[in-house]
């Protein structure tokens, strides 16, 4: 957590981290249902929810950055969708919607932002096509990188 928390303060939506002494602070770890140390909470709008991500440093932030990422990142470029992917690691499943506008995935980029990634492709290569494995567009890639699975949806996109 020392490592990781000047980190995640340093985000442009920073993220707090905090330590509680349990020991010292019982009414506050019993509220929280705190009984084995150490435990993680995470609060989103101070609504605790039970945290079951990695604890290494690195990895914590990883998996942390998620949760103040956009609902749907916008990509302009091969670049940048290789810097999109690398980013979102490999905790969540992602998808990229190539071709398509950003409204088709925002209603479930909302509903399953704290379980998936979401993008839209704007600008891309015939490189980006074969590197994703498709050949046509409108199409939305679904990468898996902890399962190193991917599929292709060509629509319909409606609904």
């Amino acid at each position: 957590l020392d490592e990781a928390a000047p980190v995640l303060a340093g985000l442009n939506e920073p993220i707090v981290l905090a330590k509680v002494n349990a020991d010292k602070f019982t009414r506050l770890a019993s509220k929280h249902d705190i009984d084995g140390y150490p435990t993680l909470k995470f609060f989103m709008h101070g609504v605790p929810m039970e945290y079951n991500g990695p604890r290494k440093a690195d990895l914590l932030v990883q998996y942390l950055k998620k949760f103040v990422a956009p609902d749907v990142s916008i990509l302009s470029s091969d670049s940048a969708i290789n810097d999109f992917v690398e980013a979102a690691g490999t905790f969540f499943p992602i998808y990229i919607g190539f071709g398509l506008n950003e409204t088709v995935i925002s209603n479930l980029a909302v509903k399953y932002k704290k379980k998936a990634w979401f993008s839209v492709a704007k600008d891309f290569s015939d490189d980006a096509m074969v590197l994703y494995d498709f050949d046509k567009v409108p199409s939305l890639v679904a990468l898996h990188p902890s399962y190193k699975q991917q599929s292709v949806f060509y629509g319909p996109f409606e609904g």
